[in-house]
């Protein structure tokens, strides 16, 4: 699972790096043509329990990747390079809202206004008497409106195999979200190849009036009957505002991936935040 390391690894240097941003008040005395340039490399891990080759290995992944921040007073820009290739970079006005067609926005509303909601509805019993009833339970995602009931259904492997157009926007926003990553190739070949492992717990947190606020899907995926992994994916969007919480570790052993991804718009006071 090269890809999801890949994936993992370059949104835990993102953490690091995003906080070179917030140069405001030094932003604020810079004229018109200053512009402050910052390159972080070098980076390396001194310790990691296990085998010394597996450290070795790490640092080798490292030591090719920098990350420069370039700030003045009326933009900022952030790219990661590989040696001496720009594998991604984003581009922020003062005060501005990165695009809402841009990663990660549009690849995750996406994901929670069309793909879950289609799964949903194609898992729906036909026969009205035999569709569930909301469970009353009271609860609050980060970052969206409160859930005061939830409605739960079974996806068996089937019905997942049967949903093409469910699996396609999964599959579109996951090389979406990796398309500048190195190990892009990998990714998209393993979405290719993703079916149910078991069968799969969806989970629907709506309002008061029903409508969905937020959603939850559980289970056991893999990919062409190989890497099987426990899926815990969890969140939903509201306007600009995002939280998703995604664990994905391997059945067995401790390869693993966990992304949190938390965009806020509140009060004029912008927040893009991914950590892994």
């Amino acid at each position: 699972m090269k890809q999801f390391f890949a994936l993992a690894l370059l949104c835990a240097i993102l953490t690091l790096a995003v906080p070179c941003l917030a140069l405001s008040g030094t932003l604020d005395r810079l004229d018109a043509a200053d512009e402050l340039t910052m390159t972080i490399s070098g980076l390396s891990f001194k310790q990691m329990n296990g085998s010394e080759s597996g450290l070795a290995v790490l640092n080798a992944f490292l030591a090719p990747l920098s990350a420069e921040v370039s700030a003045g007073s009326a933009s900022a820009r952030l790219a990661f390079r590989s040696g001496q290739k720009e594998i991604s970079a984003l581009r922020l006005q003062a005060a501005e809202w990165p695009d809402e067609h841009s990663l990660p926005h549009e690849a995750l509303r996406r994901l929670f206004t069309e793909a879950l909601p289609a799964l949903y509805e194609s898992c729906l019993p036909t026969e009205e008497a035999e569709i569930p009833e909301p469970e009353f339970k009271n609860a609050r995602v980060r970052n969206l409106p409160a859930s005061t009931q939830r409605t739960t259904l079974t996806v068996t492997p089937a019905q997942l195999a049967a949903a093409d157009d469910v699996l396609g926007v999964f599959r579109a926003c996951g090389s979406q979200l990796c398309a500048s990553l190195p190990g892009a190739a990998e990714t998209t070949s393993w979405l290719d190849g993703i079916e149910a492992a078991s069968d799969l717990t969806l989970k629907r947190l709506e309002n008061d009036s029903g409508e969905a606020v937020a959603w939850q899907l559980t289970g056991q995926i893999a990919s062409g009957g190989k890497d099987a992994r426990k899926l815990t994916l969890y969140g939903g969007v509201n306007g600009r505002n995002i939280y998703v919480s995604l664990k994905l570790p391997a059945r067995s052993g401790k390869n693993r991936l966990e992304l949190t991804v938390d965009l806020k718009d509140k009060a004029g006071k912008k927040k893009n935040t991914w950590s892994g």
